[in-house]
């Protein structure tokens, strides 16, 4: 009815993905017909886009800015540790319950390939395991 939305995909060999599209636009019952875009990869690019302002060179990589052995801090509704992003299957996760200005070495392991302590507080979403924002 009025006013409502129905999507309807259709999967076309390139050839005649023109010629569908037409015939789906002609049909009185269709108000919108979009051909999908070809997504493509970039990621080979985007390292240098993000060091140089024409994408021409990694400047801070030239300048031994890697990455490596750098610590930060990031607040968040979780993390999802155990994606392959995070894991770690030689060393243990440092998991605490608490503020992070009470020194508990339990709470820290600079071993972990990527995680030097987890702190959550008190009816939080550990292991951001309810779907959060805080993994993608």
């Amino acid at each position: 009815g009025s006013g409502s939305l129905r999507k309807l995909v259709v999967d076309t060999d390139e050839c005649v993905q023109h010629l569908a599209a037409e015939r789906l636009a002609s049909h009185p019952a269709v108000t919108w017909v979009e051909i999908r875009a070809t997504m493509r990869l970039r990621n080979k690019y985007a390292t240098r886009i993000v060091q140089s302002k024409n994408g021409s060179s990694w400047k801070l990589w030239e300048k031994g800015l890697r990455g490596e052995g750098e610590v930060i801090g990031i607040t968040d509704t979780g993390l999802d540790y155990n994606s392959c992003f995070f894991r770690d299957e030689a060393v243990a996760l440092p998991v605490c319950m608490g503020e992070g200005h009470v020194q508990t070495p339990s709470c820290v392991n600079y071993q972990h390939r990527k995680i030097v302590t987890y702190r959550y507080f008190k009816d939080t979403n550990v292991g951001d395991v309810f779907g959060g924002h805080g993994t993608h």
